[in-house]
């Protein structure tokens, strides 16, 4: 009933309530771990490095990545419950179990050191790319700025970065972004290009401000990586938080 499912799967879970009232999309993180005749047993997801217990009768999208799949579904939690101190919650499917063709990336709050560069000529292809997304045969030629911000990134998906500064970025500008991941103990550096989709000053200090970037022109094994290390850190929250109700 659940193929290709499996345990282990990854899963995100989106409210329908933020969906019909167009309110900020708030992405749950979690895992299978069990399936029954007619629904499925999650980890009880996690936000903000916190366990969020769903309540029975509360409605979902449901993404599912298997490899390099992913598959949606609608979903309602039915019940609660612990399973060996793991928090847990069981939802049914109310639709199909369908392929998924377009990325939607769970953001991780985090905070890890990024040194930006303002990149001041790039070619017109990279210009398309950032609304395709995808990869061209050769690196997007472009010259940077000598001056560096070095700033905080606050949050991370596959998709871009949010991060805090106190310099307000430019709607449109492209920027050099280079940090680095650990990735299961070994240091992975990244350098990617982000173009400047929102600044605002920080509603708690006027003198940051909040400068989210979408990707431009991402290598897909940088992409997969960024998951993979967002999915690592939600793997280590977890564990601690099962220590602590331990």
């Amino acid at each position: 009933m659940f193929k290709p499912l499996v345990i282990g799967s990854r899963m995100e879970l989106v409210s329908k309530k933020s969906l019909r009232n167009n309110e900020e999309r708030i992405v749950y993180a979690s895992q299978i771990l069990d399936f029954n005749d007619d629904s499925i047993v999650c980890a009880m997801p996690i936000y903000e490095g916190r366990i969020v217990p769903l309540e029975a009768g509360k409605r979902f999208d449901a993404y599912f990545y298997v490899g390099t799949k992913i598959f949606r579904a609608d979903c309602t939690a039915i019940d609660r419950g612990r399973d060996n101190n793991i928090h847990t919650v069981t939802i049914q499917l109310d639709s199909e179990l369908l392929k998924f063709q377009r990325r939607e990336y769970f953001r991780l709050s985090c905070v890890l050191p990024v040194s930006v560069k303002k990149v001041i000529t790039l070619n017109v292809k990279a210009d398309e790319e950032a609304v395709t997304n995808t990869k061209s045969e050769e690196k997007t030629a472009c010259k940077e700025q000598e001056d560096i911000d070095n700033c905080k990134i606050v949050d991370i998906s596959g998709g871009g970065i949010r991060l805090q500064s106190k310099k307000k970025y430019q709607k449109d500008d492209y920027m050099m972004l280079d940090f680095d991941l650990d990735i299961d103990g070994s240091i992975s550096h990244k350098s990617i290009i982000g173009k400047v989709v929102e600044s605002r000053a920080n509603d708690n200090d006027g003198t940051l401000f909040a400068n989210r970037l979408q990707f431009v022109d991402i290598d897909r094994l940088d992409r997969e990586e960024i998951i993979k290390y967002i999915f690592g850190q939600q793997r280590n929250i977890l564990k601690k938080e099962l220590s602590s109700n331990g």
